[in-house]
């Protein structure tokens, strides 16, 4: 028989995933199971596989076994890589940033045109570092098709999280005049003139892609809206987009599968915005509803031990660290779990005043790869804890090391720009002036209008007077 129709729904359901809409997607592919008995055995397996993970993608078992007796097997099909790089990108039971890259890697040279990897090659290069390795590589696909849109909307995205604002803006430019796409195109400008200070034709592009945006990507968008305006002190207007982020969803925020996995990500960001306004309690209550759940990868509940850290709830941090270790001994020990106890435990170690433990802790971390790690907090905290132990070199390197792309990701827009003001502090008591002066500019550039007062910003501003008058 056949097999063209049962191909329909997998490849419909896949798009539709994409797209942002796993409830969607799921209706296809349960449609499309009378017909499978015409596929393959293998394409069968791929068909079960992804419905496993459109029922549960965080407990997605099955789907795991059943990809990775595949990939042991030697499948040529590039569906097997991307849809297993899937599981390991986002399930709770099997979270390996690194081993999901070479999997999309894998996807991409079985079929180079299979472009639905992209999106999580650009998470790769930024997370390990590796962006100029990124923009080569596109380059070269770039040269054998100068309007694919995935390869040059694949640029625009690596040259921003480098802040080469003018040169994302060239290729966005480009993109308009071959997309079928406006709201990537939206995306994009959003951006390039949020980066360039455009902030009004920013909020325009903005309110553009979300209109035409859709679960997980609409999610993502509110996250992003937030981070734009932190990034310039706008913090009780980015407030709003917790709630706007939840207008789709019904549920208790507290259960499990409520919401995506976009939403923890979202908590996160919205808490530390809590923190900065001094309301601790409520950044502790809104990580809280996370503390239980086991389908966020434990993002939150490791922000949450982080945030009770900085309001001097050393003793909760350590419940907190023990309930992760609980879990992942008995659901989810996977590297990128593991490495977030590590540093947990670590940040409790210097809170406690003890910054040999930590720097130990820190460095046995070294050697688990850059994509299952979280590198920015790694790096303050060394940046912290080698100041503690007297080398005020060291500690400045490392915090200048936040400041990168595998740096700012995965931690919040507060957590970046406040390092701002600590290197400042650091290189002044180092006497490193004009290293100082220009870290202190850069933080009030970013929250010296902010909308709520900063006890930094009065810090910054009496430090440059000091600095200006030498």
């Amino acid at each position: 028989e056949d097999p063209t129709f049962a191909m329909a729904f997998l490849e419909l359901g896949i798009a539709l995933w994409w797209e942002g809409v796993a409830e969607q997607a799921l209706v296809e592919i349960e449609k499309g199971f009378g017909h499978i008995s015409r596929l393959s055995e293998e394409d069968r397996q791929i068909y079960r596989a992804f419905h496993d993970m459109l029922t549960s993608l965080e407990y997605a078992d099955l789907a795991v076994k059943i990809l990775e007796e595949l990939v042991a097997k030697g499948s040529t099909n590039p569906s097997v890589y991307y849809l297993l790089g899937e599981c390991y990108t986002h399930a709770a039971i099997a979270i390996d940033l690194e081993k999901a890259m070479g999997l999309f890697l894998k996807a991409l040279e079985l079929d180079p045109t299979y472009r639905v990897v992209f999106f999580h090659l650009l998470e790769g290069y930024i997370g390990s570092g590796q962006v100029e390795e990124g923009l080569a590589f596109l380059r070269k696909l770039e040269q054998e098709d100068p309007d694919d849109f995935s390869v040059l909307n694949a640029q625009v995205n690596l040259l921003l999280s480098q802040q080469r604002y003018e040169e994302a803006y060239a290729i966005t430019q480009r993109l308009e005049k071959i997309s079928n796409n406006p709201r990537a195109i939206a995306f994009c400008k959003a951006h390039c003139h949020a980066g360039l200070g455009n902030f009004e034709l920013s909020e325009k592009y903005e309110a553009e892609a979300l209109e035409s945006s859709q679960g997980l990507i609409q999610t993502a968008a509110y996250v992003q809206q937030h981070a734009s305006r932190i990034l310039r002190g706008k913090f009780l207007i980015g407030e709003k987009f917790w709630e706007e982020s939840w207008k789709s969803f019904e549920g208790d925020r507290s259960s499990e599968l409520t919401g995506n996995i976009n939403h923890s990500l979202m908590a996160v960001e919205y808490a530390s915005n809590l923190f900065q306004q001094g309301r601790i309690e409520d950044c502790i209550s809104v990580l809280e509803l996370y503390r239980t759940r086991r389908d966020t990868q434990g993002i939150p509940q490791f922000w949450l031990g982080y945030f009770l850290i900085k309001s001097g709830e050393v003793a909760e941090a350590e419940v907190i660290l023990q309930e992760l270790k609980t879990r992942a001994q008995r659901y989810e020990s996977t590297p990128y779990m593991d490495s977030n106890i590590v540093l947990l435990g670590a940040l409790i170690h210097s809170a406690k005043g003890n910054p040999e433990q930590a720097r130990k802790d820190l460095d046995s971390l070294n050697d688990v790869p850059l994509l299952n790690r979280r590198v920015g907090v790694e790096r303050w905290l060394r940046g912290i804890v080698e100041a503690e132990l007297g080398n005020p070199v060291k500690a400045v390197l490392f915090m200048d090391q936040i400041h990168t792309p595998e740096g700012r990701t995965g931690m919040p827009v507060t957590e970046v720009i406040e390092s701002l003001h600590t290197q400042g502090v650091l290189e002044q008591d180092l006497g490193e002036f004009g290293s100082a002066r220009e870290h202190f500019e850069q933080f009030l550039k970013h929250w010296g209008d902010a909308d709520i007062p900063l006890k930094t910003v009065d810090d910054a501003r009496e430090r440059m007077k000091i600095l200006n008058a030498d």
